[in-house]
């Protein structure tokens, strides 16, 4: 009997291991952190701020291509602010100091991600090499599936022509976004909607840099 009762736990246990298991491979929830799980819009663009990966932005893994890099040259404090420039991507642009950064790469696309985490409050900069004048009906299907672009507005970002209008995407939810071409690059930018105040601060700081 003892044998049989020691035989008989081996067993509970391994079921119950093979139960979490399965919650864990087949359950719909986030698995780790609001923003940094997947990033984010490299995508469709990745979308490095909520849990979904690039194309956008599916659960990333070592060997899905994405590399993670921290930013260089590194931010700069100025006062409560920090101050981020990007020479690859040759743009410059002050945000929020208590958000941290996160570049993210993929194929010929890259990501950055602004994010506060105990606030939650972030945002995101997606860029890709682009050789149109401006954005196509295609491209915009290519990188925001729903195909949602509500009151568009044209406004302009250091001088170079941008819209900036109201999205939605599967997994954010509603969001502010604004999209420009300058100098051979597409620029998605994108927060959630609810910060379109705090994204109006930051693209009002925005630079492109001449190197």
């Amino acid at each position: 009997m003892k044998i049989g009762n020691w035989k008989l736990k081996i067993v509970s246990v391994l079921f119950l291991a093979l139960l979490a298991g399965s919650f864990f491979i087949f359950s719909p929830f986030p698995l780790f952190s609001h923003f940094f799980s997947s990033l984010y819009k490299l995508y469709e663009p990745y979308n490095f701020m909520n849990s979904s990966s690039p194309d956008p932005l599916s659960p990333l893994s070592p060997d899905d291509g994405t590399t993670v890099t921290p930013p260089f040259p590194a931010p700069k404090v100025i006062g409560d602010k920090k101050f981020y420039q990007n020479l690859l991507l040759k743009f410059s642009v002050t945000f929020p100091g208590a958000m941290s950064i996160k570049e993210y790469g993929k194929g010929s696309g890259s990501t950055i991600v602004f994010a506060d985490e105990k606030t939650g409050k972030s945002f995101q900069v997606f860029v890709v090499p682009y050789s149109e004048d401006f954005v196509t009906a295609e491209r915009f299907k290519m990188d925001a599936p729903l195909g949602v672009m509500k009151e568009p507005k044209d406004i302009t970002i250091d001088g170079v022509p941008a819209t900036i209008f109201w999205s939605q995407d599967a997994t954010m939810g509603e969001t502010r976004e604004v999209w420009f071409v300058h100098n051979g690059f597409l620029y998605e930018v994108t927060t959630f909607a609810e910060l379109d105040p705090m994204l109006s601060e930051v693209m009002a700081t925005w630079k492109f840099l001449s190197l």
